[in-house]
């Protein structure tokens, strides 16, 4: 399996990276990296994670996989592809994700 980040999820690496090196750069690289590792593990165990309900109503199947309980990795599952859609800060209100990721 291979993973495939929209533009979308790379946007928002980069925010969570900015916010973190604002406090400390060794903390931006760990939760960046931490992050990446996760999705690594889609690869091998790409069903792992449940279903996203707020996301029940799209074509694609979408899964969350929290992070630190502070993210969610947000992805679909392809023939040989792991699609990720958006990396989800749980902080924030539920609607914003349905409004995130658009029905295709």
């Amino acid at each position: 399996m291979k993973l495939n980040f929209s533009d979308l999820s790379r946007k928002r690496m980069d925010e969570i990276y900015r916010f973190y090196e604002l406090k400390s750069s060794n903390a931006a690289v760990k939760m960046y990296n931490k992050i990446l590792d996760e999705a690594e593990t889609l690869k091998y165990f790409p069903y792992m994670a449940p279903i996203e309900p707020l996301l029940s109503d799209h074509a694609e199947t979408y899964r969350s996989l929290p992070v630190r309980k502070l993210f969610k990795i947000v992805y679909y599952v392809g023939e040989d592809t792991i699609y990720i859609s958006d990396i989800w800060d749980c902080r924030q209100s539920p609607d914003a994700l349905k409004k995130r990721i658009q029905p295709v």
